[in-house]
């Protein structure tokens, strides 16, 4: 069973945070660093692990944070410009139950139409 802690909304459909409120901009910035540090944390323990021992999450965070993926993200961002984006509408958003609950939040959500991400190739961006 998921819980969605108290501050941080279920559903952030068409959520752009800089028309939202100022504690919407928080929990904006609590989750992604919550995200980022998941993120810092699993890189760390995969940096000595061969390729061929990755799990498909991990081939992908591997191309991402370790620098292979970096041209693609900057082309991403750059397509877009100084446009605000805003995020298509979330089939479901929600926190994931696990031992470090207390010290890192991890959701998982899926946008509405979105291809598979993590069951992807390992260059597909997530949005």
């Amino acid at each position: 069973m998921s819980r969605v802690r108290k501050g941080f909304p279920a559903k952030a459909e068409g959520f752009n945070h800089s028309r939202g409120n100022e504690s919407g901009l928080l929990s904006s910035t609590l989750r992604a660093a919550a995200e980022l540090t998941r993120h810092v944390l699993a890189l760390s323990k995969l940096a000595p692990l061969p390729d061929s021992h990755m799990s498909g999450y991990e081939a992908k965070l591997a191309y991402f944070g370790f620098g292979k993926g970096t041209g693609l993200v900057k082309r991403r961002l750059e397509a877009a410009g100084s446009h605000q984006v805003v995020l298509p509408r979330l089939a479901f958003d929600e926190e994931i139950p696990h031992d470090y609950a207390g010290d890192v939040i991890v959701h998982r959500c899926l946008f509405e139409n979105q291809p598979p991400f993590v069951s992807g190739p390992v260059n597909r961006l997530c949005i």
